[in-house]
Protein backbone atom coordinates (compact mmCIF):
# COMPACT_ATOMS: atom_id res chain seq x y z
CA UNK A 1 0.00 0.00 0.00
CA UNK A 2 2.81 2.20 0.50
CA UNK A 3 4.02 1.70 -2.75
CA UNK A 4 0.47 3.26 -4.15
CA UNK A 5 1.29 6.22 -2.37
CA UNK A 6 4.74 6.87 -3.84
CA UNK A 7 4.67 10.52 -5.73
CA UNK A 8 5.72 8.46 -8.63
CA UNK A 9 3.26 6.02 -8.71
CA UNK A 10 0.52 8.34 -7.72
CA UNK A 11 1.19 10.31 -10.42
CA UNK A 12 0.56 7.65 -13.14
CA UNK A 13 -2.66 6.44 -11.65
CA UNK A 14 -3.81 10.15 -11.40
CA UNK A 15 -2.94 11.25 -15.14
CA UNK A 16 -2.93 7.71 -16.81
CA UNK A 17 -5.56 6.17 -15.07
CA UNK A 18 -8.02 8.47 -13.20
CA UNK A 19 -9.08 10.40 -16.36
CA UNK A 20 -10.75 7.56 -17.78
CA UNK A 21 -12.28 5.78 -14.75
CA UNK A 22 -13.65 9.23 -14.15
CA UNK A 23 -15.06 10.06 -17.73
CA UNK A 24 -16.16 6.40 -18.39
CA UNK A 25 -18.75 6.01 -15.22
CA UNK A 26 -19.93 9.50 -16.44
CA UNK A 27 -20.89 8.04 -19.46
CA UNK A 28 -22.39 4.69 -18.16
CA UNK A 29 -23.93 6.42 -15.54
CA UNK A 30 -25.96 8.34 -18.36
CA UNK A 31 -25.96 5.85 -20.82
CA UNK A 32 -26.69 1.76 -19.86
CA UNK A 33 -24.26 0.34 -22.09
CA UNK A 34 -23.53 -3.55 -22.57
CA UNK A 35 -21.69 -5.13 -19.86
CA UNK A 36 -17.84 -5.51 -20.76
CA UNK A 37 -15.11 -7.54 -19.27
CA UNK A 38 -12.58 -6.29 -16.83
CA UNK A 39 -9.66 -6.35 -19.57
CA UNK A 40 -12.19 -4.00 -21.72
CA UNK A 41 -12.79 -1.77 -19.12
CA UNK A 42 -9.22 -1.23 -18.38
CA UNK A 43 -8.35 -0.61 -21.98
CA UNK A 44 -11.13 1.80 -22.84
CA UNK A 45 -9.60 3.42 -19.05
CA UNK A 46 -6.24 3.89 -20.76
CA UNK A 47 -7.23 4.88 -24.22
CA UNK A 48 -9.86 7.65 -22.63
CA UNK A 49 -6.74 9.30 -20.98
CA UNK A 50 -4.31 8.86 -23.50
CA UNK A 51 -6.57 11.02 -25.53
CA UNK A 52 -7.28 13.26 -22.41
CA UNK A 53 -3.46 13.47 -22.10
CA UNK A 54 -3.06 14.63 -25.71
CA UNK A 55 -5.77 17.74 -26.00
CA UNK A 56 -4.72 18.19 -22.10
CA UNK A 57 -1.06 18.20 -22.32
CA UNK A 58 -0.97 21.64 -21.27
CA UNK A 59 -2.95 21.61 -18.46
CA UNK A 60 -1.08 19.02 -17.10
CA UNK A 61 2.45 20.78 -17.80
CA UNK A 62 0.71 23.74 -15.42
CA UNK A 63 -0.09 21.60 -12.65
CA UNK A 64 2.97 20.08 -12.57
CA UNK A 65 4.82 23.24 -12.80
CA UNK A 66 7.29 24.52 -9.88
CA UNK A 67 5.08 27.65 -9.47
CA UNK A 68 1.85 25.22 -8.90
CA UNK A 69 3.66 23.15 -6.46
CA UNK A 70 5.19 25.62 -4.38
CA UNK A 71 1.44 26.90 -3.70
CA UNK A 72 -0.18 23.67 -1.82
CA UNK A 73 -3.55 25.07 -2.00
CA UNK A 74 -4.35 26.10 -5.77
CA UNK A 75 -2.03 22.18 -6.43
CA UNK A 76 -4.70 20.77 -5.08
CA UNK A 77 -7.49 22.41 -6.54
CA UNK A 78 -5.82 21.88 -10.09
CA UNK A 79 -5.70 18.23 -9.57
CA UNK A 80 -9.03 17.95 -8.49
CA UNK A 81 -10.38 20.10 -11.61
CA UNK A 82 -7.54 18.20 -14.18
CA UNK A 83 -8.23 14.43 -12.71
CA UNK A 84 -11.87 14.52 -11.76
CA UNK A 85 -14.09 17.76 -13.31
CA UNK A 86 -12.69 18.23 -16.73
CA UNK A 87 -12.95 14.08 -17.42
CA UNK A 88 -16.56 14.00 -15.85
CA UNK A 89 -17.35 16.71 -18.03
CA UNK A 90 -15.96 14.82 -21.32
CA UNK A 91 -17.83 12.27 -20.32
CA UNK A 92 -21.16 13.94 -19.71
CA UNK A 93 -20.61 15.67 -23.14
CA UNK A 94 -20.02 12.16 -24.87
CA UNK A 95 -22.96 10.95 -23.69
CA UNK A 96 -25.09 13.58 -25.41
CA UNK A 97 -23.69 13.81 -28.35
CA UNK A 98 -23.90 10.23 -29.01
CA UNK A 99 -26.91 10.31 -28.57
CA UNK A 100 -27.75 12.75 -31.06
CA UNK A 101 -28.71 12.10 -34.85
CA UNK A 102 -27.07 14.91 -36.44
CA UNK A 103 -23.69 13.85 -34.77
CA UNK A 104 -24.22 10.29 -35.21
CA UNK A 105 -24.50 11.35 -39.17
CA UNK A 106 -21.03 12.88 -39.00
CA UNK A 107 -19.59 9.58 -37.86
CA UNK A 108 -21.79 8.09 -40.58
CA UNK A 109 -22.44 5.49 -38.01
CA UNK A 110 -25.96 4.08 -37.21
CA UNK A 111 -24.69 2.99 -33.61
CA UNK A 112 -26.82 4.33 -30.93
CA UNK A 113 -25.62 4.02 -26.96
CA UNK A 114 -28.84 3.26 -25.99
CA UNK A 115 -28.96 -0.76 -25.32
CA UNK A 116 -32.60 -1.40 -26.21
CA UNK A 117 -35.93 -0.46 -27.66
CA UNK A 118 -37.16 -0.68 -24.14
CA UNK A 119 -34.24 1.89 -22.38
CA UNK A 120 -35.33 4.18 -25.68
CA UNK A 121 -38.99 4.67 -25.38
CA UNK A 122 -38.78 4.81 -21.47
CA UNK A 123 -35.46 6.81 -21.32
CA UNK A 124 -36.95 10.42 -21.19
CA UNK A 125 -38.28 10.46 -17.76
CA UNK A 126 -41.06 13.61 -19.73
CA UNK A 127 -43.10 10.65 -21.74
CA UNK A 128 -46.37 10.26 -21.29
CA UNK A 129 -47.89 6.90 -22.61
CA UNK A 130 -51.37 5.31 -23.26
CA UNK A 131 -50.64 2.11 -23.17
CA UNK A 132 -52.10 -1.18 -24.12
CA UNK A 133 -50.67 -4.51 -23.10
CA UNK A 134 -51.31 -7.73 -25.46
CA UNK A 135 -51.05 -10.19 -22.60
CA UNK A 136 -49.75 -14.22 -23.48
CA UNK A 137 -53.32 -15.24 -22.03
CA UNK A 138 -55.44 -13.24 -24.76
CA UNK A 139 -56.21 -10.79 -21.88
CA UNK A 140 -55.30 -6.89 -22.48
CA UNK A 141 -54.42 -3.90 -19.68
CA UNK A 142 -54.79 -0.18 -20.37
CA UNK A 143 -53.22 2.26 -18.52
CA UNK A 144 -51.59 5.69 -18.55
CA UNK A 145 -47.89 5.92 -17.96
CA UNK A 146 -46.59 9.54 -16.71
CA UNK A 147 -44.72 11.14 -13.86
CA UNK A 148 -45.33 8.61 -11.38
CA UNK A 149 -44.67 5.96 -13.32
CA UNK A 150 -41.69 3.67 -13.60
CA UNK A 151 -40.04 1.46 -16.36
CA UNK A 152 -37.12 -0.67 -15.54
CA UNK A 153 -33.44 0.42 -17.42
CA UNK A 154 -30.50 -2.16 -18.43
CA UNK A 155 -29.19 -4.32 -17.31
CA UNK A 156 -32.95 -5.43 -14.89
CA UNK A 157 -35.24 -6.99 -16.57
CA UNK A 158 -37.92 -5.16 -18.94
CA UNK A 159 -40.93 -4.65 -16.45
CA UNK A 160 -43.03 -1.50 -15.51
CA UNK A 161 -45.33 0.23 -13.32
CA UNK A 162 -48.21 2.38 -14.31
CA UNK A 163 -49.78 4.53 -12.06
CA UNK A 164 -53.52 4.46 -13.81
CA UNK A 165 -55.61 1.23 -14.70
CA UNK A 166 -57.96 2.24 -17.56
CA UNK A 167 -61.12 0.25 -18.77
CA UNK A 168 -60.97 -0.50 -22.34
CA UNK A 169 -64.12 -1.37 -24.64
CA UNK A 170 -64.10 -4.52 -27.11
CA UNK A 171 -61.78 -2.92 -29.85
CA UNK A 172 -59.37 -2.02 -27.37
CA UNK A 173 -60.59 1.57 -27.07
CA UNK A 174 -59.37 3.51 -23.48
CA UNK A 175 -63.19 4.72 -22.08
CA UNK A 176 -62.33 5.36 -18.52
CA UNK A 177 -60.41 5.03 -15.14
CA UNK A 178 -60.69 2.33 -13.51
CA UNK A 179 -62.21 3.59 -9.49
CA UNK A 180 -59.58 3.82 -7.12
CA UNK A 181 -57.09 2.75 -9.59
CA UNK A 182 -53.50 2.54 -7.97
CA UNK A 183 -51.86 1.57 -11.19
CA UNK A 184 -50.32 -1.77 -12.19
CA UNK A 185 -47.16 -3.82 -12.30
CA UNK A 186 -46.27 -5.43 -15.53
CA UNK A 187 -43.63 -8.22 -16.59
CA UNK A 188 -43.18 -7.41 -20.16
CA UNK A 189 -42.32 -11.25 -20.23
CA UNK A 190 -46.32 -12.13 -20.07
CA UNK A 191 -46.68 -9.66 -22.97
CA UNK A 192 -46.82 -10.70 -26.54
CA UNK A 193 -46.59 -6.92 -27.94
CA UNK A 194 -47.57 -3.82 -26.45
CA UNK A 195 -48.86 -0.56 -27.89
CA UNK A 196 -48.09 2.91 -27.17
CA UNK A 197 -50.38 5.81 -27.84
CA UNK A 198 -49.55 9.67 -27.63
CA UNK A 199 -51.11 10.83 -24.68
Amino acid sequence: MADLLKPDVLSVFLFYIAPGVVATRVYTFFNRSQQRNYGDLVVEFITFSMFYLTLFFWLIALVNSPDIHSNSLLYNILIFITVFVVPALLGYISSILLKANWFRKILKTAYHPTPSGWDYAFGDKKVSYWILFNLKTGERIGGLYRGKSFASSYPLPQDIYIEELWKLDDQGRFVGKVDKTAGCFIKVEDCRFIQFFEN
